[in-house]
């Protein structure tokens, strides 16, 4: 009886690994630029180009985590809220994804 309540938390346990794992690993494309300010965030692969002031660009490693997308750096992590084509970063700061037009153009919105 022991041995077949182990294969059931063990099946258990593995439909929660792979629900826990469904929403992650999906993967951000193009441009953000951030709204009324001059920050950029330029998704490619599985990283992530931020522009920090002074030009310095970082690159840094990112997960899509159903909508939140979580950007890893040496200084810790920043979580922003994916709302259609627009991360909000909080406290005020929002990215929204160019167009290919405006990518193509070179403008900002």
């Amino acid at each position: 009886m022991s041995i077949g309540v182990g294969l059931a938390g063990v099946a258990v346990l593995g439909v929660v690994a792979a629900l826990a794992v469904w929403g992650r690993g999906s993967r951000l494309s193009g441009e953000y630029d951030e709204v009324g300010g001059p920050g950029k965030l330029e998704f490619r692969g599985a990283k992530v180009y931020v522009a920090a002031p002074l030009g310095v660009t970082l690159v840094a490693a990112y997960e899509v985590d159903g909508d939140r997308v979580i950007i890893r750096g040496g200084g810790g992590a920043q979580v922003y809220m994916r709302r259609g084509d627009t991360l909000d970063a909080g406290m005020g700061v929002r990215f929204v994804k160019k167009s290919a037009a405006q990518a193509a153009a070179g403008t900002r919105e």
